[in-house]
């Protein structure tokens, strides 16, 4: 007769990080690292929503980046912990237990307000 929810897709903000040999500790320096070598960036990017805000963030920044999809969201990120890509716009929980390796370096959240866990890094869009 009805039709129930069986499950709900769970939304959270995103993390743009990169490898820990790009030499950017923020959104401003990463965009200046690339204008200085452009086209020698590789965003690592998962199919579905991820894709779409790794697009939409090459788009808007104008940066010339090389952008390679994975089939998920964790071998894109294992890749640029890796140095085999150089920024990844992934899922924040995914990325969270990363950094304390120092492999990646966070440099600014998704959405359009700073989330209570994300409190240490700017978003994306205060840049």
């Amino acid at each position: 007769t009805g039709v129930q929810t069986c499950a709900l897709p769970i939304l959270g903000p995103s993390l743009l990080s990169v490898w820990s040999g790009v030499p950017a500790n923020s959104l401003k320096e990463l965009l200046a690292y690339e204008k200085s070598n452009p086209g020698r960036l590789t965003m690592a990017s998962s199919g579905g929503y991820a894709h779409f805000s790794s697009e939409l963030f090459h788009h808007m920044s104008g940066m010339k980046l090389v952008v390679a999809i994975y089939k998920g969201g964790f071998p894109a990120l294992v890749d640029t912990m890796a140095g085999q890509a150089h920024i990844n716009l992934g899922a924040l929980l995914q990325s969270i237990p990363h950094l304390k390796s120092g492999k990646i370096r966070p440099l600014a959240t998704s959405g359009a307000k700073r989330a209570a866990s994300t409190a240490p890094w700017r978003t994306v869009i205060c840049w």
